[in-house]
């Protein structure tokens, strides 16, 4: 094959580039996924980046070796493959694999089975596909990461994952509302009986086959010379399995203590692998390397995610917020931003124009979110509301007896709002891409074939927040979604 035509550009970085356009590009990927994950899409090409585990290598292609491998790559490789990937591959297959030993059984046995129902008829096929990866990973080792678009089913991939061990198990969630959840998944989409789960939260501490927490819960303590009382009590459990529900949030220095949990075997899940301190790359090495990964637009291509159009909302600031902007400090001059005054008007232009939708404001300040409510009459929900009261008014929204919630950051994580279509983000927390991510995946649960969600930046005019936009879109772009630009008014 002329070196033209060949579809791989590798670097010794660890990057590798693969042209979309050639013919056989959808096998070549298929096989590459044992050397390496997609980080992110363009029309053109695939960026991936190298992650040399011997074990995933070997259960994807057990009979390739090291050398093999290197002779692959250059076939496909419009230049040399770089002495340095060469060798970190060498070295990762040096050991002999024996295909006999097994993980030990850890853990007592728990009879569960995933349950059909009206609105749930078992696995989907790639959830299944994430289920079996992560199943063979951890015949010969700890454990392994699943990355899912929002919305594509990742609590169901963690009960699939344990009906395949049968083994008792301990969810970390990032939030109350997520315990919640996962609590109504499991007793609706599994053999489970209500005794069986615990949830160990401030409401109740209840220790049961499988128990639900916080990541909060466990890495909480009295003062900082105390030990942590609620992960001694849970560490004391031999598990056979422990699930990390968004598992981007593990390397923050607190929560990565949640990683001494006593487990035969951990399962990380999450949307967004991205941390804005760049530490990534600690979730392989605190629970295990990425098992499965599956994109966000091929979800949307086979229908089980909602088609996503995006748009950035430009919205000019009245003179008198021009001039104490102009005035203002940096940090000042965020909020000013974020809080222009102007962004009521575009609200209501967008309430206007989805009309007869489910629709979600969500913003990061609280004194902003507080004057939409007021101003247009819906319910507010933020972090400093009772529990009860948020399942209540997520639960009437859920049912469509309300049109609109006004959400603060605690809608960010894990609430499952399917009839949601419309997100209209009016501040964020800086530049996060995560966060950003997080709340696309708000509206983009498929709950009717065919219908299309709308996600809404609003962004002050010829301020700080222009350039925050743009890096807050980054993950979403590489991701293949495009950002339609809007100027509030035009129509």
């Amino acid at each position: 094959m002329n070196p033209g035509q060949r579809p791989f550009i590798i670097h010794s970085n660890g990057t590798i580039f693969v042209e979309r356009r050639h013919p056989d590009v959808t096998r070549l990927c298929a096989e590459l996924r044992a050397l390496a994950y997609p980080v992110k899409e363009t029309e053109q090409l695939i960026t991936y980046r190298f992650a040399f585990d011997s074990l995933r290598v070997r259960h994807i292609e057990p009979t390739r070796t090291a050398e093999e491998w290197i002779d692959w790559l250059k076939e496909h490789s419009k230049v040399p493959v770089p002495t340095r990937i060469s060798q970190q591959l060498r070295e990762a297959l040096a050991s002999p694999f024996k295909q006999t030993t097994e993980m030990p059984e850890v853990g007592d046995f728990l009879a569960i089975q995933l349950v059909d129902q009206e609105r749930f008829a078992g696995l989907r096929d790639y959830q299944r596909q994430a289920v079996e990866a992560f199943a063979n990973q951890t015949r010969h080792s700890r454990g392994g990461v699943i990355l899912l678009p929002c919305g594509a089913g990742k609590t169901v991939v963690g009960l699939g994952a344990m009906a395949h061990l049968q083994k008792e198990t301990i969810i970390l969630a990032p939030n109350n509302t997520s315990v919640k959840q996962w609590r109504r998944e499991l007793l609706s989409k599994t053999s489970l009986s209500e005794a069986e789960v615990g949830e160990y939260t401030a409401e109740g501490k209840l220790i049961r086959p499988v128990t639900i927490t916080t990541y909060q819960m466990l890495t909480y303590r009295d003062a900082k010379e105390d030990a942590y009382p609620h992960l001694q009590a849970l560490c004391s459990r031999k598990w056979g399995l422990v699930i990390y529900d968004e598992v981007h949030m593990l390397p923050a220095p607190v929560f990565r203590l949640t990683a001494e949990l006593c487990a035969a075997r951990r399962l990380g899940l999450t949307a967004t692998l991205v941390r804005e301190d760049g530490k990534e790359n600690e979730v392989f090495s605190l629970i295990g390397p990425l098992v499965y990964q599956c994109a966000w637009k091929e979800l949307e291509h086979l229908g089980w995610i909602r088609e996503a159009v995006c748009r950035e909302m430009r919205v000019p600031m009245a003179e008198k917020a021009v001039r104490a902007y102009q005035q203002a400090s940096k940090k000042q001059r965020v909020r000013i931003a974020a809080e222009n005054p102007a962004k009521l008007k575009a609200i209501a232009q967008l309430l206007e124009l989805h009309q007869g939708e489910q629709m979600l404001i969500i913003g990061h300040y609280l004194r902003q979110l507080e004057e939409i409510a007021d101003r247009f009459g819906f319910p507010l929900i933020t972090g400093q509301m009772s529990q009860e009261r948020r399942e209540a008014w997520y639960q009437k929204f859920r049912l469509k007896e309300i049109p609109v919630l006004v959400v603060s950051k605690v809608a960010n994580l894990a609430v499952d709002l399917p009839s949601a279509s419309v997100g209209i983000q009016v501040s964020g927390t800086y530049g996060s891409r995560q966060e950003e991510a997080q709340r696309l995946g708000r509206v983009l649960r498929s709950s009717v074939p065919g219908h299309k969600a709308y996600f809404y930046q609003l962004v002050s005019e010829n301020t700080v927040e222009e350039e925050y936009a743009w890096r807050r879109q980054c993950f979403l772009a590489e991701q293949g979604y495009q950002y339609e630009l809007l100027k509030w008014g035009d129509g």
